[in-house]
């Protein structure tokens, strides 16, 4: 909560999202976790908070917690990092993703 109010008081939902955004890149270090249940299941944010560390599925659930808490349209988005766009054209699979980043409406914009 203490670190919301703080998120909160950086003023416009921009800022806040920006501020958010550049702690959980900056604050929480990238530690790909690929065994056990945590290479398909996200850590909970509290634990990613206070360990500092997750993979994208725990960074992205952490930054959609706090954007959400913020009242910011913030969703964990699925990707392909070698196919692009070009995945619509794919029969739908399990193994179609390969990473996760986070969507955002905003100020009528989609991020």
């Amino acid at each position: 909560a203490d670190l919301v109010t703080g998120f909160r008081q950086a003023g416009t939902p921009s800022q806040q999202a920006l501020a958010v955004l550049r702690f959980v890149q900056d604050e929480v270090r990238y530690t790909g976790i690929a065994i056990g249940e945590g290479a398909f299941r996200a850590t909970d944010p509290a634990t990613v908070l206070a360990r500092r560390y997750g993979d994208c599925k725990d960074k992205t659930l952490l930054a959609v917690t706090l954007l959400q808490a913020l009242g910011i349209d913030a969703v964990p988005a699925l990707v392909n990092m070698d196919e692009g766009r070009g995945i619509a054209a794919r029969a739908p699979s399990p193994g179609a993703f390969d990473h996760v980043i986070v969507r955002l409406q905003l100020d009528g914009r989609t991020y």
